[in-house]
C-alpha cells in the first residue's frame, strides 16, 4: 500500500488547542505512515487541523444532545443480545424462490404507495429495482411478532430462502449510534482549513447520506440531487462528510445524495440511493451511517444485495461505529471483513451464491474505517475496523444539527463517520490503495 502521512509538530499545535487532554506522544513525527501502540494502521496527513479556527474550540458552545432517539417505535429492543436494534416492525426482505408464496405468511409485497409512507426517495424507482432482483420487500398485514415471521418463512418454505427484518441506519448527532458527540461551532472562515491531503488525482466520491443544507458552493461540492425534506436534526451530517473529503483534495468531485427518512436511513432508500449514484461512476461509496443486526442471523440482505451488485470497479468506505472495542463493527462496515458472514448457515452462504452476490468479491471492495485521535491513536470509542484514519476532533464544514438552524461555518466533531470520508478521500485521489 501506498502510505501517505507524516505527522509534523504543527499537528501537536493543533490537537492542544482543540483537546488539551489528547496524548500527542504517541506517535514519532517521520515515516511514511503512522502505526500506533495497538499495531492498527492509521492514517494521518500534514496540517490536519484548522489552524486559527481551531483555537477558538475551547470557548466555542456545544449544540446540546437533547433530542430523543429517533423513530422510538422502530427501536426494537433484544434484551438477550444485549443491544437493540433500528428496523421496521412490520417489514421483512426476502431472497425468495419460486415455491415462496408471500401470502402463506400474512405478508404482502410492498408498493409505490407504501414506500412513500415510510419517506423513501423515488419510491418508483426502488420497486422498479426490486422487480428486477432477486428480493423483495414485503409488509406484514397483521400484527405478527417480526422475528417469528421470519423464522417461518425460513424454516416452513420448500426450497432455498433468506429473511431478514427491513433496518434503519443511522447517521445523526443525537443518538446512541450516531457520532460521538454533537458539533461543537468555531469562528473562522474555510480558507482558515488547510488542506489534509494531495491535489492530485480527479476521482470522484459519491456520498450516501442525509442530504446537504446551508451553503455548500464554499467548499465546492454538489449536492447531486435536489434537498429535498432533509430533517434538521441530521443536515449537518452529510456535509461535513463531504467537507472531510474536500479538505483532502481539491481535485476529487464529490456528490451528496440523500438518503434520509425523518433522521433514519432505511435500507430501501440506501438501495435507491445507490441505484441512483453508481451509473454516474462513481470510485468510491462513502456510508458514514450503520446499524447493528437485530440478531447474529439475521444480515441486512437489502444492503448485500445492492452492494453486492455494484459495478466491480466501486469500492465503498463505510464507518465502523463508535460504541467501543468491545462492539462488534456495525453493518455495513463489518461487510467489508472476509469471515463477516462466516458464522451463517452453509445453505444461506450457497443462497447469496444462487443470486449472484459473490461474498468474497463483495468483502474486497468495502473498507470498514476507525478512527484515530490527531496523533494517528486509536480512539477508546471506535468500533473494530480495517483502516484508521482522522475521527476525533474533526474539522469541517457544517449547517443544520441539532436545535442549530444558524448560517453554514466550521465546527468541530468527531466520529468514524469522518474517518470513513478522509479514506475515501485518499481513495478517490490514489493517493491510497485498499487494504
Amino acid at each position: 500500500m501506498r502510505r501517505l502521512l507524516a505527522i509534523l509538530a504543527v499537528f501537536a499545535l493543533v490537537v492542544a488547542a482543540c483537546d488539551p487532554g489528547t496524548d500527542t506522544d504517541a506517535v514519532e513525527t517521520t515515516g511514511s505512515a503512522a502505526t500506533a501502540d495497538v499495531g492498527k494502521e492509521c492514517y494521518s496527513h500534514d496540517g490536519y487541523g484548522a489552524g486559527e479556527a481551531c483555537a477558538n474550540y475551547s470557548s466555542a458552545e456545544s449544540a446540546p444532545r437533547d433530542a430523543p432517539v429517533p423513530g422510538d417505535a422502530f427501536r426494537l429492543d433484544r434484551p438477550e443480545h444485549d443491544h437493540f436494534c433500528f428496523a421496521y416492525p412490520d417489514q421483512v426482505l426476502v431472497f425468495p424462490d419460486d415455491a415462496f408464496s408471500a401470502a402463506d405468511f400474512g405478508l404482502e409485497e410492498m408498493t409505490v404507495e407504501d414506500f412513500e409512507e415510510i419517506g423513501v426517495e423515488n419510491p418508483e424507482e426502488v420497486v422498479a429495482y426490486l422487480a428486477e432482483v432477486p428480493l423483495g420487500i414485503f409488509r406484514m398485514i397483521d400484527e405478527s411478532d417480526l422475528f417469528q415471521v421470519i423464522d417461518q418463512v425460513e424454516q416452513e418454505t420448500v426450497g432455498a430462502v433468506m429473511a431478514s427484518p427491513h433496518y434503519l441506519l443511522t447517521p445523526g448527532p443525537a443518538w446512541e449510534y450516531g457520532p460521538h458527540g454533537a458539533p461543537t461551532r468555531i469562528s473562522g472562515a474555510w480558507s482558515d482549513v488547510p488542506p489534509t491531503g494531495t491535489s492530485e488525482g480527479e476521482g470522484r466520491v459519491v456520498i450516501i447520506d442525509t442530504g446537504t443544507t446551508g451553503d455548500t458552493a464554499t467548499i465546492g461540492i454538489d449536492t447531486a440531487e435536489p434537498e429535498g425534506n432533509v430533517d434538521p436534526q441530521v443536515a449537518g451530517h452529510g456535509l461535513f462528510a463531504a467537507s472531510v473529503v474536500r479538505q483532502f483534495s481539491e481535485a476529487v468531485n464529490i456528490d451528496v445524495y440523500e438518503a434520509a427518512t425523518g433522521g433514519l436511513l432505511s435500507e430501501a432508500s440506501i438501495m435507491g440511493a445507490l441505484q441512483r449514484a453508481a451509473p454516474d461512476g462513481a470510485d468510491v461509496v462513502n456510508l458514514s451511517l450503520g446499524t447493528y443486526p437485530c440478531r447474529a442471523e439475521d444480515p441486512p440482505l437489502g444492503l448485500i444485495q445492492t452492494l453486492g451488485t455494484l459495478p466491480g470497479d466501486v469500492h465503498v468506505t463505510a464507518s465502523s461505529g463508535n460504541d467501543g472495542n468491545q462492539h462488534p463493527t456495525m453493518f455495513p462496515a463489518s461487510l467489508g471483513f472476509p469471515n463477516s458472514l462466516s458464522h451463517l448457515p452453509q445453505g444461506q452462504l450457497d443462497l447469496f451464491a444462487a443470486n449472484g452476490i459473490d461474498v468474497p468479491a463483495l468483502s474486497a471492495r468495502i473498507t470498514a474505517v476507525g478512527a484515530t485521535d490527531m496523533s494517528g491513536t486509536e480512539t477508546t470509542w471506535s468500533n473494530p475496523a480495517e483502516i484508521y484514519a482522522p475521527g476525533e476532533d474533526v474539522v469541517g464544514w457544517y449547517h443544520g444539527g441539532v436545535n442549530d438552524t444558524g448560517p453554514s461555518g466550521l465546527a468541530v466533531w468527531s466520529g468514524t463517520s469522518f474517518a470513513a470520508p478522509h479514506f475515501a478521500a485518499c481513495l478517490a485521489s490514489q493517493a491510497c490503495t485498499p487494504p
